[in-house]
């Protein structure tokens, strides 16, 4: 009977934490918007936050405002522009980066 108990309590433990990482990690909701309305909220300075990664580039308008994405043009002036706008600007190594900075660490 104890060994019964236990083993339900772990499993509505792990639930509960897949439950967690899920509302976490794949629960966001994210609008599209097309480039060029991006490059423009740029010029307006209409943008508050931005966060680069390697397909998509998601921004914010205030601080706790809707999170919109729109396509990576892979512009290495892109960074630049933002944070002369003084736009915050975060960026996110791929996989692969990581995964090549590891290799190098370990080896």
């Amino acid at each position: 009977m104890k060994r019964k108990t236990k083993i339900i309590t772990i499993a509505i433990l792990l639930l509960a934490v897949c439950i967690a990482i899920y509302i976490c990690f794949f629960n966001n909701k994210t609008t599209y918007v097309n480039y060029k309305s991006f490059y423009d909220k740029i010029e307006n300075n209409e943008l508050y936050e931005v966060r680069i990664t390697e397909n998509k580039i998601y921004f914010k308008e205030t601080v706790d405002g809707e999170e919109f994405y729109t396509d990576n043009s892979v512009s290495d002036l892109l960074k630049e522009k933002l944070l002369m706008n003084e736009i915050n600007v975060k960026t996110e190594d791929s996989f692969l980066d990581i995964f090549y900075d590891a290799f190098d660490v370990l080896f």
